[in-house]
């Protein structure tokens, strides 16, 4: 029986098999390790980030702190270009 081989860096230590989705993976613990920390560091991008500056009255912005201010104006200008591209305009 043959020992298993990480596919990464060849080494033989603690080596395992797993899938993600219909991937396969052979991995010894310092490549898992790695993999791991990489595939779960930060939030998937959803968008490109542009940073601006916004005037709003005060009561306004206290009803966007309730929530989450970046997800309410995003379904805000979402909303928006539906309603634009139903009246045919934008």
């Amino acid at each position: 029986m043959s020992a298993k081989v990480c596919q990464r860096c060849s080494g033989k230590n603690d080596v395992t098999e797993f899938n993600i989705g219909d991937e396969k993976h052979r991995l010894c613990i310092d490549c898992r390790s790695k993999f791991l920390i990489k595939a779960e560091m930060g939030r998937p991008p959803i968008g490109i980030t542009r940073k601006i500056s916004l005037t709003l009255a005060q009561e306004d912005w206290d009803w966007l702190d309730k929530g989450n201010r970046s997800k309410t104006i995003r379904t805000l200008v979402h909303n928006e270009r539906l309603s634009d591209e139903r009246k045919g305009g934008l």
